[in-house]
């Protein structure tokens, strides 16, 4: 038989079954590891250097090949030096004139290196290439079979989901290749302390996932201590130098607390946020609560609704009227995002915001509720609106590309929108936020920064960001007649806008003791249930819109507004 096939790793054979003898082609006992051919040519010395695990599947040289006369296995084969190859075997019966078997033709071809590349991917598929340990979809297959056992067995065990404190930090003053060695060092500080039947893995960048077979609610709370103990107590040695490291534990318990893995993990991930939120280093053990369940299943609702919102239209604004002060015109209307419920009836936005930003759909939001107030815009020239955007979206350069089509498109418009940013986002990245309000005012918009006081603005940073408005925050606007803390705060607030020649809108107005003050200080606009709710209608197109407030000669003109609204003008 030719060496060409041999040189490719692939041997070919002739099975006498006459006499039992196999001839191989030349260089088989190289390829196959044998010191002589002759060791491998008859079928019982062939077999005897078969891996006793793969005899199940094998049908190779010797042994039962099938109805169908031909085989396709692969199994191993031991080579002299005690390791094993693999090969994948192919061959085909021979018979003679009579129609009788006669002989098997065949070869054998050497595939350890592509059995290693395939061993090596099911191994990721299952675990973690950092740590070795187990990943999440591997884990949780583990806890699958372990609460199975559990209810079957009547035994109990416990999830600990366990997670490394501050890992932002540790990024930030250490760099990542320190924070890879602080996170395998943890997991070998968690896995030095686990029993031979626990399980461990590695289910998120900081997070792991130990899994403690026959453990009573007891135990779980001691091995949990004991694990925060062990990794809390030393620091961790990196090429950075020494790291200090806390990790915080949330535990469930199995299977009473939870019926599946997925189940185990969600509830012990949410014990895990409680333990940080508590302030980091602790256990927490979940715990059933009613109210969660339930504020859980309308957060799902809430993110359905959301999610589907552009098809459905299940968001709307409620818009509210911003007046001028003295004379009372309405100058323009704030957009104010609303999610409608199955009557459609609108939703406050403080009932599903939180959901929103939490769970990170803000972004879309921002993006949707910008094309809806460009179309309101673009379909009336009567009026000016403001819109909010979160914190996120000031960094969002996807949003921004959008309001430059949608503003190149719409030229029309851009002087007529105010985009509104809350104080402390701006304070949160002052050179992205500026980057932000220069982009917006480039394109023919104004800014605004919304509840202004909140976030306690140097002159410096309203300085450079050029912001158009300021908008004080309505806890200081509330009651400010009578409270002399919020009076000095809105004064000084005043000042500082009017020393950069800034607008100011006072919102949450709710009396005309508040709007005296107000207007008396020089806001120049008022915003507040005073003047107008949000509505859902189109204040512009209403002949029930929020009435002008003329002047009247010799009266004051604040006192003319204030007069009126005393008098009800709002109803």
């Amino acid at each position: 038989m030719g060496t060409a096939l041999d040189a490719s790793g692939v041997i070919a054979y002739d099975w006498n079954l006459q006499s039992g003898r196999i001839q191989w082609s030349g260089n088989a006992a190289q390829v196959l590891g044998c010191a002589d051919v002759d060791e491998i040519a008859t079928a019982s010395t062939f077999l005897a250097r078969v891996h006793g695990n793969d005899f199940g599947t094998l049908s190779g040289p010797g042994a039962d090949r099938g109805r169908n006369g031909s085989i396709r296995a692969t199994y191993r084969i031991r080579r002299d030096d005690g390791s094993f190859c693999w090969v994948q075997d192919r061959g085909d019966i021979q018979t003679n004139a009579a129609g009788e078997a006669e002989r098997f033709v065949g070869t054998l071809h050497v595939v350890t290196d592509e059995k290693a590349k395939e061993a090596r991917l099911e191994r990721l598929a299952q675990h973690d290439e950092l740590t070795g340990f187990f990943n999440r979809g591997g884990l949780r297959g583990i806890l699958d079979q372990t609460v199975f056992e559990s209810l079957r067995d009547r035994t109990t065990s416990a999830y600990l989901a366990v997670g490394i404190d501050s890992i932002s930090r540790i990024n930030e003053t250490f760099g990542y290749s320190a924070t890879d060695s602080v996170i395998v060092a943890v997991g070998d500080r968690l896995r030095a302390r686990l029993r031979s039947d626990g399980a461990i893995g590695r289910v998120t960048g900081n997070h792991f996932g130990i899994l403690l077979r026959n453990c009573s609610p007891e135990d779980m709370r001691q091995k949990a201590d004991a694990l925060l103990e062990a990794v809390n107590s030393e620091l961790v040695d990196t090429e950075a130098g020494p790291v200090p490291v806390t990790i915080s534990i949330g535990c469930v318990q199995l299977p009473v607390s939870a019926r599946n893995g997925h189940e185990a993990m969600a509830r012990a991930e949410n014990a895990l946020a409680e333990a940080k939120k508590a302030g980091r280093d602790r256990v927490v053990i979940f715990t059933p609560n009613r109210d969660k369940a339930a504020d859980r299943r309308r957060a799902r609702e809430i993110v359905e609704r959301v999610a589907s919102a552009a098809d459905t239209g299940a968001l709307q604004f409620a818009f509210q009227p911003v007046v001028q002060a003295p004379d009372g015109d309405v100058n323009f209307y704030e957009c104010l995002i609303r999610l409608l419920d199955d009557d459609g009836l609108p939703i406050p936005a403080a009932r599903f915001m939180t959901v929103v930003e939490d769970l990170g759909l803000i972004r879309k939001v921002d993006r949707l509720t910008l094309e809806m107030a460009a179309q309101e815009l673009h379909a009336s020239n009567a009026m000016e609106l403001s819109l909010n955007v979160s914190g996120l979206t000031v960094s969002d350069g996807y949003w921004l590309e959008m309001a430059k089509s949608l503003l190149h498109a719409y030229p029309e418009i851009a002087a007529r929108l105010t985009i509104e940013i809350t104080e402390t986002a701006a304070l949160r990245d002052p050179e992205e936020s500026h980057h932000f309000v220069s982009e917006l005012k480039r394109l023919g918009c104004r800014v605004a920064l919304d509840d202004f006081g909140a976030g306690h603005s140097s002159f410096r940073q309203l300085r450079n960001l050029a912001v158009d408005v300021i908008k004080i925050d309505g806890s200081f606007v509330r009651g400010v007649s009578d409270s002399a803390d919020n009076r000095l705060l809105v004064k000084t607030l005043l000042d500082l806008a009017q020393g950069f020649h800034l607008s100011t809108v006072a919102e949450w107005v709710e009396n005309a003791e508040d709007a005296r003050y107000l207007v008396d200080q020089g806001v120049d606009y008022l915003q507040g249930y005073l003047f107008g709710a949000p509505s859902l209608e189109r204040p512009w197109l209403s002949t029930s819109a929020v009435p002008n407030i003329h002047t009247i000669p010799g009266i004051a003109p604040h006192e003319q507004i204030l007069g009126r609204l005393s008098r009800g003008l709002t109803g």
